[in-house]
């Protein structure tokens, strides 16, 4: 008999790999149902066991306790208020946002550690590239059978533009898949500038990005990818290596532009009615979701928040994850989601290196998408958000330490 022998080195990189995926390929694990758990809802219950064997068995210093303490509290009360009236989605949600906790704990502790770290950031370019496969086989006419496996939500909107069929992907809506796909971007950028991965797997990204708004004629996604590189290749300027990146983007879009046109066609990035009618839905339901937000500054939770809105502007949906879940949730939740994000995005000008790099430059990609949609309504948001929460409270002990390639490092546990 063989014996297989696994070193643990390897089940935790083969674990981060997965989580990483997940994350991201997030499939729904009762596939006939339209209210279905998801599998991150599963491995955060499973990273909520894991973390309190931790507590248990090596503690968790007052740090880490105080930031899940901080931000379980609104969750928990909000879920208890709710299951009393009878509110099902705000229950849901509330539950979704207190097992982002574990999850955000656990990604923040693979971060950590370079050899964790790379595993965890590939599953998710992974996932985000199996994002985009559910979309391509989706707009070949394969979307009930992918309802059926789990891989595309019971619910999905179904809606064209321009005569075009928009692909929701695996997360119910075509706003929502193309912003999962675009995470793909920051990842991208980490491996070229910190892990001195080949120009490839950006283009190769873009190319990803590119397709994923074909299929869902979004624009959103794509402009905050677009400033996303831009920033970064100005923040981390070096003549030759940066005017060279320039120059084959320059090329490359163009040509993609002259002879493919932009996702979804011209006509959806020119057409000035349409431009000018979806502006202003959207400058009216962030301006109106904002004032509910200031009226009740305890939330209002999603049925009565829904109603309000719908009441007050005729529209159903914020247009703003960050007006949408201060309003669900208190104001003071989403100014902490608002400064942690804007905190952490600041931290590209001190051109940090390593673990942080990612964490700051996705806080970027994701304060950029959050002005556009009501993006915490996916648990893979809540998750990223909650992650970004905890590495940006550790970060704040090393940032002035920092000296050289990489901040003061000392034991999570």
């Amino acid at each position: 008999m063989i014996r297989v022998i696994i070193s643990k080195d390897k089940i935790r990189c083969i674990s981060s790999f997965g989580l990483g995926f997940l994350l991201l390929a997030n499939f729904y694990l009762i596939p006939w149902l339209e209210k279905t758990p998801r599998a991150t809802d599963v491995l955060g219950f499973l990273l909520g066991v894991w973390l309190i064997w931790v507590f248990l068995t090596k503690g968790l210093k007052p740090l880490v306790l105080c930031i899940m303490g901080a931000l379980a509290i609104p969750f928990i009360l909000w879920g208890l208020y709710s299951v009393g009236i009878g509110d099902f989605a705000t229950t849901v949600l509330s539950v979704r946002w207190l097992l982002a906790l574990p999850w955000a704990y656990a990604l923040y502790s693979l971060t950590y550690k370079p050899g964790t770290r790379q595993y965890l950031l590939w599953g998710m370019w992974w996932g985000a590239v199996f994002n985009l496969i559910v979309m391509g086989l989706q707009y070949l006419g394969y979307a009930e059978v992918l309802q059926n496996i789990g891989l595309a939500a019971q619910d999905s909107a179904h809606s064209s533009i321009y005569g075009q069929f928009r692909t929701p992907g695996m997360h119910g809506h075509p706003n929502g898949g193309i912003a999962v796909v675009s995470i793909i971007i920051p990842l991208s950028l980490y491996m070229v500038f910190i892990e001195r991965k080949r120009l490839w797997v950006l283009f190769i990204s873009l190319a990803i990005l590119f397709l994923g708004g074909v299929f869902t004629s979004t624009r959103s996604a794509v402009l905050v990818s677009l400033v996303c590189i831009l920033t970064v290749l100005m923040l981390n300027f070096k003549w030759k290596r940066t005017l060279k990146l320039v120059a084959m983007l320059f090329i490359c879009g163009s040509l993609v532009l002259s002879f493919i046109g932009p996702p979804g066609g011209w006509n959806r990035w020119l057409d000035e009615r349409n431009l000018s009618v979806n502006s202003s839905e959207r400058f009216l339901s962030t301006k109106v979701s904002l004032a509910l937000a200031l009226e009740y500054p305890l939330g209002l939770g999603v049925e009565s928040a829904e109603q309000q809105l719908i009441q007050h502007s005729s529209i159903a949906a914020t247009h703003n994850a960050f007006t949408h879940t201060a309003m669900l949730f208190g104001i003071l939740v989403s100014a902490l989601l608002l400064v942690f994000m804007v905190y952490l995005s600041a931290l590209l000008v001190f051109r940090l290196r390593n673990s942080w790099f990612i964490e700051s430059i996705l806080a970027l990609h994701l304060l950029g998408l959050f002005f556009f949609e009501e993006h915490h309504n996916n648990p893979t948001f809540i998750i990223l958000s909650c992650w970004l929460i905890v590495a940006g409270i550790h970060l704040f002990k090393y940032l002035f330490r920092y000296i050289g390639d990489h901040p003061y490092e000392k034991n999570l546990y």
